[in-house]
């Protein structure tokens, strides 16, 4: 035993001793609270009686707030009292509960290791996974205390591995989660049941049905609660009579111990922040199962009214709800847009204790984490089946992947549905048992208290009012955008209230592509713009007829998978031997890492790592773009990240499918944001993520290949950089940029308060070779300087001219009714519309603003003097 063993024993002990002290005390002073309480309601001397008959006011409001006092000691005594038992470790049920449940455990757990026959009989993975997780089930069996035994349960078990381990020469430490029995049955229970509700035997076990529900009653008790104490001791004590029936029970960690309502409450308001909180620098849609599972596991079931903090303040303080700890935890993720965090950055470093995690938590976390990333995060409510797939696999448990999710889609609109990622034609399948409703081309399975809806749906297979059982054919997919689905859960049985829930809590395991996308501008100077004007040249050549619009929106999104560089692999900026090394870009070893090798296990779809322009990767789905490039290069007798192979290998070496999806794009003429997402859904096959950081950058390539002198010459990338609302219509209609210098700084002769509407006019006039002519003297405020200048020479017009300086009246234009506002004209449409640039726009002070007015009376306008 190690030194540190022998210490945390000694510990368990000094505080085991303390509970017992504690518990001893809090009964005494339950008992006697007890005893005075039944003396007051229950007078029995003389002396009693005439004390509690007095009649008086005083007396009586005296003997009252002595009674209410009592009360109040009983239910603070009672309340230690439950306490002290839980650090006791329970009572002494609970205590003979755990023995069985840890023996009968490490009984099955030895049995599944060394017995391959029964995980081939195995019949528990899935199904158990959509059954109640630990805490839900410790809470509900026996009804013991609220909330009890948690922290003990993970000990014991824990402790309870680390021995057998030991015993079989493994050492003293934890199973890793991908050697666990229960690990590697996770998906074989529900293979199993389609194959034989498919089967002429499951077809015809509707006879025997009664006498096997008879039969098989202590085997569903474990199956449905399989970490019981009560499943436990089934298996403990009838084991081999449990491993003929092919009774076998499985583990699965979730944290999340909400109500489901709650749940949906929790994930609404997250997702209602990320939407108020977008702008045009960012658009958010941050990672909400992380923060749902850290909750879960540091404040278990909570509502977003509730206290957190309500025992560390006194009455007078402010005691703040769930609510506000989820937006600070969004802000703590958010706050720097330039440097998102994760949820593991903030519970080991934060100082706020309801967020901070011990070491010793981190560690038990983290192994939950682990496996919760395998099998899903909501185990506890993964009742419906997967409704693209009616055979589970074998060896992992594929992700349904979500391209929209529920939540708020804007600070206003809320969407009650999602979308699942899916391939039209696709079939679809049913995924629980219930009656058929169909309305035009939806399709709705109901259930007394659960109504799941196929949107659109194809070539369906059932009729109205038909019964369907889980994995049922029901139709196929039509959408080439993917199966918009909506679940409906009965809320309150008694007002027969109904509420959309989130229906990815319910499905086995999704991963959501939707993610937080940084929009900034781009430098195109310099290499980058050599690579964009090369490609385009390029692509030009092999077809003259290609677009712009269609060469912008590829490089769009390459900018955000490789920066539009081809000598990239996933995961190369990591360390060696991950990260790339000189010698990596030849190493078939390196090239072919996967998911284990550089995410540990985060994504199971990756294969082999995603290379190049498009990183192109070998995935569990079937795709072998990875290997298809690499054997292109090879056949070419060319690196695989040679720019121009890499282009040839998308124009004719990729797949048909993806071959044709390309050109078509290219040689369209539909606007750049259409295109961007397009691309994005067909040819990369990841719908939703970085959507609109894709389509930004795809305008700004747009904007450099319509005139990709403006980077260099005319400063049109730093004033991109240094500018919002640019529309990218007018790159190619200006003569001249305002420089980023405008926002920095003073030009020589500027006087005027840093960051005001004045004070960029007059550096933009300075630039323009104005300055001497309208900056002799002061302008005043904005709504004054179109006067002051005309005073000057300037001519005055009721009509907008390239080069003017325009003024806006006080109080019109959301403008202060003492300043006004000034702007300068940068271009002058036909129609008599007009692009201006000005600052202090929305309280912003260092960059330029760009807009496209329609002239007003309360416009006026100065031109310059030839």
């Amino acid at each position: 035993m190690s030194r540190q063993t022998r210490r945390d024993l000694r510990d368990a002990k000094r505080e085991y001793k303390e509970a017992k002290s504690d518990l001893k005390t809090t009964k005494n002073s339950y008992k006697q609270a007890e005893k005075r309480e039944a003396r007051l309601l229950n007078p029995k001397t003389d002396a009693e009686k005439r004390y509690l008959g007095q009649k008086t006011k005083a007396r009586r409001t005296v003997a009252s707030k002595e009674l209410e006092t009592l009360k109040e000691n009983k239910k603070s005594a009672k309340s230690k009292k439950r306490q002290a038992i839980q650090r006791n470790g329970g009572t002494n049920l609970q205590k003979v509960g755990r023995v069985a449940h840890h023996q009968a455990s490490q009984a099955v757990d030895s049995a599944f290791q060394d017995n391959d026959v029964l995980e081939d009989i195995a019949s528990a993975r899935q199904n158990i996974r959509r059954t109640h997780a630990e805490v839900r089930q410790a809470k509900k069996l026996g009804n013991y205390t609220v909330k009890i035994g948690k922290g003990a349960t993970r000990g014991i078990y824990g402790a309870g591995n680390r021995t057998y381990n030991l015993s079989r020469g493994r050492g003293f430490t934890r199973t890793p989660v991908a050697n666990r029995w229960e690990t590697k049955v996770k998906t074989k229970y529900d293979r199993l049941r389609m194959r034989w509700r498919t089967s002429k035997a499951g077809k015809t076990a509707s006879v025997t049905k009664k006498v096997g529900a008879k039969v098989a009653k202590p085997v569903l008790t474990v199956l449905k609660n399989p970490l019981s104490a009560k499943a436990y001791l089934i298996m403990f004590l009838g084991f081999f009579l449990i491993a003929l029936l092919g009774a076998i029970t499985g583990g699965g960690s979730t944290t999340v111990s909400q109500n489901e309502f709650d749940l949906t409450d929790t994930w609404t308001y997250l997702s209602k922040i990320d939407r108020e909180k977008s702008n045009d620098e960012v658009d958010y849609w941050t990672n909400i199962d992380d923060i749902m599972m850290f909750m879960g596991y540091k404040h278990e079931d909570f509502t977003l009214d509730a206290k957190y903090d309500e025992k560390d303040k006194k009455w007078y303080q402010v005691k703040h709800s769930y609510r506000d700890l989820l937006s600070d935890i969004w802000e703590q993720l958010n706050g720097d847009k330039d440097n998102l965090k994760t949820m593991a950055d903030i519970y080991t470093s934060t100082d706020n204790k309801y967020l901070k995690l011990s070491k010793d938590a981190i560690a038990d976390y983290d192994e939950i984490l682990a496996q919760a990333k395998q099998v899903g995060y909501y185990i506890t409510y993964n009742d419906l089946d997967n409704p693209f797939n009616n055979q589970a696999s074998d060896e992992e448990l594929s992700p349904i992947r979500i391209d929209k999710r529920f939540g708020y889609t804007s600070k206003e609109k809320m969407y009650n549905g999602s979308v699942l990622q899916a391939n039209q034609g696709d079939k679809l399948y049913a995924v629980m048992e219930g009656k058929v409703t169909i309305k035009g081309t939806d399709v709705t399975i109901k259930t007394k208290d659960a109504q799941f809806t196929y949107k659109k749906v194809a070539r369906i297979r059932v009729k109205d009012g038909d019964r369907v059982k889980a994995g049922d054919e029901i139709g196929e997919v039509s959408d080439t955008a993917g199966q918009e689905v909506y679940y409906k859960k009965l809320k309150n049985k008694k007002k027969k209230e109904w509420a959309w829930v989130n229906v990815g809590f319910y499905l086995p395991k999704v991963e959501y592509n939707q993610t937080t996308s940084v929009i900034s501008d781009m430098d195109i100077d310099g290499d980058i713009g050599k690579k964009i004007t090369s490609i385009y040249n390029y692509l030009k050549k092999k077809d003259s007829t290609i677009t712009i619009n269609g060469v912008s929106a590829m490089l769009g999104n390459f900018w955000t998978e490789s920066s539009i560089t081809a000598k990239r692999a996933e995961g190369d900026y990591l360390n060696p031997p991950v990260g790339a090394s000189a010698k990596s870009w030849e190493d078939p070893n390196w090239l072919n890492m996967g998911n284990m090798e550089i995410y540990n296990g985060i994504y199971p779809n990756i294969i082999h790592r995603g290379l190049g322009l498009g990183q192109w990767t070998d995935t569990t789905d079937g795709s072998t773009r990875h290997t298809a490039l690499l054997n292109y290069a090879k056949a070419k007798g060319k690196k695989w990240y040679d720019l121009e192979l890499q282009l040839d290998f998308m124009w004719d070496g990729d797949s048909p499918y993806y071959i044709q999806t390309l050109k078509d794009i290219l040689h369209s003429k539909d606007d750049v944001d259409t295109l961007t997402k397009r691309f994005l859904v067909y040819w990369e096959g990841n719908a939703g993520d970085k959507l609109k950081e894709r389509q930004n950058n795809a305008q700004q390539v747009q904007s450099y290949l319509k005139n990709p002198t403006a980077g260099s010459t005319r400063g049109g990338s730093a004033t991109l950089q240094s500018s919002w609302n640019f529309p990218s219509e007018y790159a190619s209609k200006l003569k001249s940029y305002p420089s980023a210098a405008t926002v920095t700084q003073s030009l020589s002769g500027n006087y005027y308060p840093v960051g005001q509407c004045t004070w960029y006019v007059a550096n933009r006039l300075i630039e323009a070779g104005h300055g001497a002519s309208a900056l002799s003297s002061n302008n005043g405020n904005g709504q004054d300087w179109v006067r002051n200048l005309v005073a000057k020479g300037w001519k005055f017009s009721n009509t907008p001219v390239a080069g003017a300086v325009v003024s806006v009246a006080g109080g019109f234009g959301y403008t202060l009714p003492a300043y006004g506002h000034v702007a300068y004209v940068e271009y002058v449409n036909p129609d008599g519309s007009f692009l201006i640039s000005e600052c202090n726009v929305s309280g912003v002070q260092n960059k330029i603003h760009w807009a496209v007015w329609t002239n007003q009376t309360y416009y006026t306008f100065a031109i310059p003097p030839k």
